[in-house]
């Protein structure tokens, strides 16, 4: 929600961001970066094989890797 509420701020970068990203076919490794939260799913709780890994990845990443998605499948059509 909070990124919806500053996105006329950062829009104008965050697309140069997007297109440089496509036109030199390299996805950023800054927002790429996933923090891992490790989720207790069953058994003993000390056991670290009891945990499930879940990367929280950041909302811009996301965004890219849909508009990727959809070129590419565009492309592919």
């Amino acid at each position: 929600k909070a990124f919806k509420h500053c996105l006329p701020a950062v829009i104008d970068s965050l697309l140069f961001v997007i297109n440089l990203s496509l036109q030199q076919g390299v996805f950023p490794t800054q927002i790429n970066l996933a923090k891992v939260i490790p989720v207790f799913i069953k058994g003993q709780e000390i056991l670290i094989c009891n945990y499930r890994p879940i990367p929280v990845l950041p909302v811009i990443s996301k965004i890219m890797e849909k508009l990727m998605y959809s070129r590419l499948m565009s492309f592919i059509k």
